[in-house]
């Protein structure tokens, strides 16, 4: 496995519950798109599944199914939750437990059985092995009534010890972390959630205290890992979204709850109600597995049972997807890999999960642990272990909101809660391109190029793996951190293996095994990693296990192969070790939180200086049972492990020649880390050994020529099969440099051969040859009269892209220098990309606008407190200190869009400092008349997306329909409603009109008519020119029947709605692993109004520094608004405005 083996004790604790909010699994597809596959390799809580059936499903524990069996019976909601959710129930829902789990558990019995019960058309059961493990917990769970007294009585004492340990380290303070899905309100809610996470604890229940709630729920008890109290002591209702326990609700006659779990409560009801709508739909779908995810996700990528697979790196039991692979999908449109980053590294997941996603416009999904300071963009390459355009390249996947510059969810509020090792950031993997083609675009590398960009990854995993004494004075709590190391020279092979799968790298110079035999060769004389030289035979063996060199030559039958026919070039070696054998105390006293990695080191004799480990190991508790020409594991069914009787047997593959020695050792060792050898090199010595034997010692060592496995299973030597050709033509070739110890790609020359008589003979001929950027990864060259779509890997500016061009030999190369995000300036060549059949954004998330609460904006006062913050935190520290230069010009369309549209949200909710409100903005370039309309009908909270949401109506205003259009402002104007003028200055009118077509996408609940204008225009927008439409006409008019739309809460804006079109406009965020977001800049100069905006001016004397008046909305003059209407529609506007002038 491609991950290290770990020492799993101590246990990990029981986590009954999710730790993030829950967000839709589906945000980022189109709505025309109804048949999704989703995996979610780690389901925590049944409230991210709802949670998408509610906002528009593959993997989980018995407690999940408990829950959807009960909703498809249409048990009781109120049941339900407090069957999921506390930890201490009463009696008539203790009685639906144990009834519902011994009908459960009666239905489980085989997998045939389970296909006869009225749940398995809704509950697929993928293996054998998953149901085996549910069954015996819900055996538990209906059995628990009958437990002993005095076992009853061990559980209640090791609850209350856990609960009161938890609270006695919270004490009179705040436990600050379970507020996070209060997102904007966090400061004014933490102490309410805190307070209630206390008396969650304390009583065990949601509910107000009762004693009638006095048993314990066996749910939150029984785990696949722990048959005791040990629940993970921060659990707590947190994937809901409380932020809107804190909003005022202008809909919620109740307007404020009892308390914010009350609204968790509420929320969970609505998934619930949406859930049980969904089954009867029929069309959905939910497939559970039990064992390790990257496991399980190796094992999807073939369906080939010659070499199976382990279930779990500590159990020996195969992974059997027989019963799976006949109905089920293998490839999935959305992929959720939450935390994994953290525990895996990102490598492992990208080399197990990218091959399962469906297609290119896929997208994965993951969550990790980022510093809130200055080392986020460190943090996030050495994730990467390079940079984004190698990337994008190798691995098939780029982090959107990296390559965008901006996200439209927020975070950012963590940024100030938590330390800078608790800030959760989301990422979203996609395709580096939005429109892909089907295969990828091939690109030329040569041997040696690749070769460098492949060890420049090697020495960034192992960059951790450094000498004793770089590390003595380091404090043990760095040391931790830096002793998680997730990879192994397994890793490094299937990388390359993965690379060359993927087809887009067609090789120069070589072939693959000249690509492995150099990066041997720099692995050799690599100086800045830690004994490389002590892992060169596993990274060898590695190779030749993917295909990539032959296999080593077999020795002769002598030494420990004395009396066997032929040797095969690689053997499995197993290692037994008793649970009881002294040397095992070390394991057994292990109390650090973080696991340490294993390894098996062989020695050729007691003075080999140059001892050779292998990292790729598997291990289980059971006995080893002899067969006719193999072994098998009997396994240690007591789960006793090192505190029982049975050995710990331990294996992997070695070439033959390195143990025909009789002097050959082998022994179980700590993997040097910088923690194993603080914690035990005086004890253990240099190597960390904690168990030896020699090789021909059969009373602890096997030599093999198969790996043993659960019975009647055996894994043979795991070959694999060379993949296909490259299925395109290589029309792209990379070149690269060394800077310094560091490896970047140069440039991406993109080669157009002209082939046709007639347009050589004009190219020769002197013909003008201009290339235009009509996508982020796509050129259109244009030779005279003659046109071609060039296609380039990875995107460019245009600005970046020079032509060579060969009128003699009839070529044409686009010399392209892969495009950096810390540029600035946005995705070229639209920030905001909207992709077509179906049009849907590509990096804006989709939002249920109807289904979000509405905000009531009345008390502006309360709401400064927490808008403003909130907005300031879309700028990075960068930018906010651009801002506050006197000679300030935002640098990019994507700055100058934030300035706008806190503009919009400031205004539209009318601070003191800003004045009073307005309800209708007009955008217009300066020099230009009015280009978009938009009439503010609300604000909205988008809960999942940690931000707020404007309900917009967009109108354009074209030459066509000005004269039409620009009259209907008349009615709202003579009610009194004012008319804000937006000033748009260098050019980001353009960026606007991108922007507000991808917020009308994203609220899309109709379809596009077969005559839309994006189908006809063959983009969207269909044009940025001022007076020319730039949306379609398909949503003209709809959705808007609420009574935010309609007087006599509305204004009177009824005619224009028929020419609009309804929008979600919100703020977009700078991306905290790309630059500092809420650093000293924003500490020194905190969220209060940026210069030009007086606390509180009177309205009639507001005035706006010369330095920012381009960026700052100005009063609606009658020459502004009302130029094209004519001087009979002049006054009407010129009312609404002329009190608010400056």
């Amino acid at each position: 496995m491609a991950f290290p083996l770990c020492w799993t004790s101590p246990a990990s604790p029981f986590k009954p519950l999710g730790g993030s909010p829950a967000i839709s699994l589906t945000q980022d597809l189109s709505p025309d798109q109804s048949n999704v596959d989703i995996l979610i390799l780690e389901c925590n809580d049944v409230y991210n599944i709802l949670y998408t059936l509610y906002a528009d499903v593959f993997v989980g524990p018995a407690r999940n199914i408990l829950v959807f069996t009960l909703l498809y019976e249409k048990a009781a909601i109120e049941q339900i939750w407090n069957i999921y959710y506390h930890f201490k129930i009463d009696e008539s829902t203790s009685a639906l437990l144990t009834a519902h789990s011994r009908k459960l558990a009666d239905a489980s019995v085989a997998l045939s059985a389970w296909s006869q019960s009225p749940y398995s058309s809704l509950i697929k059961i993928v293996n054998q092995d998953t149901l085996e493990k549910i069954h015996n917990i819900w055996i538990k769970y209906a059995n628990f009534p009958e437990l002993s007294n005095q076992m009853l009585q061990d559980i209640k004492a090791k609850q209350s010890k856990l609960a009161s340990a938890m609270l006695k380290s919270t004490g009179s303070g705040q436990n600050i972390r379970v507020s996070r899905s209060t997102t904007l309100v966090w400061p004014q809610s933490a102490t309410e959630v805190s307070d209630e996470f206390k008396r969650f604890w304390c009583t065990g229940t949601t509910n107000k205290p009762s004693s009638n709630e006095d048993r314990l729920n066996p749910a939150w008890i029984y785990s696949g890992k722990n048959e005791e109290w040990s629940v993970y002591s921060t659990s707590f209702p947190e994937v809901f979204h409380l932020v809107e326990a804190f909003l005022p609700d202008k809909r919620d006659p109740r307007k404020k709850l009892p308390t914010c779990l009350d609204k968790a409560r509420q929320q969970f009801k609505l998934a619930c109600e949406s859930f049980q709508v969904s089954l009867r739909t029929e069309k959905l779908t939910l497939r559970f597995y039990t064992g390790d995810p990257l496991c399980f996700s190796l094992a999807l990528q073939s369906s080939s049972e010659l070499i199976p697979q382990y279930i779990d790196p500590w159990d020996a039991k195969p992974i059997d997807l027989t019963h799976h692979f006949s109905l089920s999908p293998r490839q999935f449109e959305i992929i959720d890999a939450t935390r994994f980053i953290d525990t895996h590294g990102l490598w492992n997941l990208i080399i197990a999960i990218q091959p399962l996603l469906a297609s290119t416009s896929s997208i994965l999904y993951t969550e990790a642990h980022t510093p809130s300071d200055q080392y986020a963009p460190i943090t996030f390459y050495e994730r990467i272990c390079s940079d984004l355009p190698t990337f994008s390249l190798i691995s098939g996947l780029v982090p959107r909101a990296f390559i965008s510059e901006f996200q439209s969810q927020s975070n950012s509020h963590e940024l100030n809660i938590f330390d800078e090792e608790e800030h959760e950031q989301r990422v979203a993997w996609v395709s580096a391109d939005p429109c892909p083609p089907s295969v990828p675009l091939g690109v030329k590398f040569s041997v040696t190029d690749i070769a460098d960009a492949l060890f420049y990854i090697y020495r960034g995993m192992h960059f951790f793996d450094d000498s004793p004494e770089y590390f003595e004075p380091v404090p043990l709590s760095r040391l931790r951190v830096w002793s998680q190391l997730p990879y192994n020279r397994e890793t490094v092979a299937r990388i390359v293996r993965h690379v060359q799968s993927r087809g887009q790298i067609h090789l120069v110079g070589g072939v693959w095994e000249d690509v492995a035999n150099r990066i041997i060769h720099l692995v050799q004389g690599n100086k800045l990693t830690y004994q490389d030289d002590r892992h060169l035979e596993d990274l060898k063996l590695q190779f030749q296990l993917c295909d990539f060199l032959p296999l080593p030559n077999s020795p002769t039958p002598v030494g420990i192969f004395a009396g066997w026919s032929e040797v095969p070039p690689v053997v499995c070696l197993v290692l037994k070790i008793p649970a009881s054998a002294n040397e095992l105390k070390v394991l057994k006293d292990y109390g650090e939180t973080i696991q340490p990695r294993l390894t098996c080191i062989i020695r050729k004799s007691a003075n080999d200086n140059k001892p050779q480990m292998f990292s790729s190991l598997h291990a289980a508790w059971g006995t080893l049972v002899p067969s006719e020409d193999a072994y098998s594991i009997e396994p240690d069914r007591s789960g006793q492990g090192i505190n029982g009787s049975s050995d710990m047997i331990v294996s992997f593959w070695i070439s033959s020649a390195l143990i025909v020695g009789n002097e050959t050792t082998v022994s179980l060792a700590f993997r040097y880390t910088s923690l194993s050898h603080r914690l035990y090199h005086r004890s253990l010595g240099h190597d960390l050994d904690i168990f030896k034997a020699q090789v021909k010692d059969q009373k602890h060592v096997l030599v093999l020529r198969s790996r043993p496995m659960q019975a009647p299973f055996k894994q043979s030597l795991p070959l694999l099969p060379a993949p296909p050709p490259p299925s395109s033509n290589a029309t792209c070739e990379c070149t690269s440099y060394w800077r310094g110890d560091r490896w970047y790609i140069k440039d991406i020359v993109a080669r157009l051969d002209v082939t046709d008589p007639e347009e050589k003979i004009s190219l020769a001929g002197g013909a003008k040859v201009s290339m235009q950027l009509e996508g982020p990864c796509r050129l259109r060259l244009s030779i005279g009269d003659y046109t071609h779509a060039v296609s380039i890997p990875f995107p460019a500016k245009e600005s970046d892209i020079r032509l060579r061009i060969a009128r003699k030999s009839s070529y044409i190369e686009a010399v392209t220098t892969p495009y950096q995000p810390w540029y600035a300036g946005g995705y070229p060549p639209s920030p905001f990309p909207i992709l077509l059949n179906p049009p849907r954004p590509w990096n804006v998330h989709h939002i249920p606008l109807d289904k979000l609460p509405l905000i009531e904006l009345s008390d502006t006062e309360a709401m400064e407190t927490y808008i403003l913050p909130h907005m300031a935190l879309q700028h990075s520290d960068r930018e906010r200190k651009i801002m506050f230069d006197p000679d300030y010009v935002p640098r990019d369309h994507i700055h100058a869009l934030k300035v706008g549209i806190n503009i919009l949200i400031h205004d539209y909710i009318g601070f003191k400092f800003r004045g009073p409100p307005f309800e209708v903005f007009a955008l217009r370039p300066v020099g230009s008349g009015v280009q978009m309309v938009l009439l503010v009908g609300g604000m909205r909270s988008d809960s999942s997306g940690g931000t707020i949401v404007l309900d917009t109506a967009i109108i354009p205003v074209t030459n066509e329909n000005k004269s039409t259009v620009l009259p209907l402002l008349d009615p709202i104007g003579e009610s009194g409603v004012l008319i804000m003028s937006v000033d748009v200055q260098h050019g980001e009118m353009g960026a606007w009109k991108q922007y507000l077509a991808a917020c009308i996408e994203r609220v899309r609940t109709w379809t596009h008519k077969p005559e839309c204008e994006y189908q006809a225009a063959g983009q969207a927008p269909i044009s940025l020119q001022d007076g020319e439409d730039s949306i379609c006409a398909c949503g003209n008019g709809i959705g808007f029947e609420g009574k935010e739309w309609i007087p006599p809460e509305a204004p009177k804006w009824q005619q224009l709605l028929p020419y609009a079109t309804r929008a979600g406009v919100s703020p977009i965020f700078s991306v905290p692993y790309l630059e500092i977001v809420g650093g000293e800049v924003f500490k020194d100069t905190g969220h209060l109004p940026m210069p030009g905006h007086p606390v509180m001016p009177p309205a009639s004397s507001r005035a706006i520094p010369e330095h920012l008046v381009s960026y700052h909305a100005k009063f609606a003059k009658l020459s502004q608004l009302a130029e094209h209407a004519g001087p009979e529609k002049s006054r009407a506007v010129a009312a609404a405005v002329a009190p608010h002038l400056p």
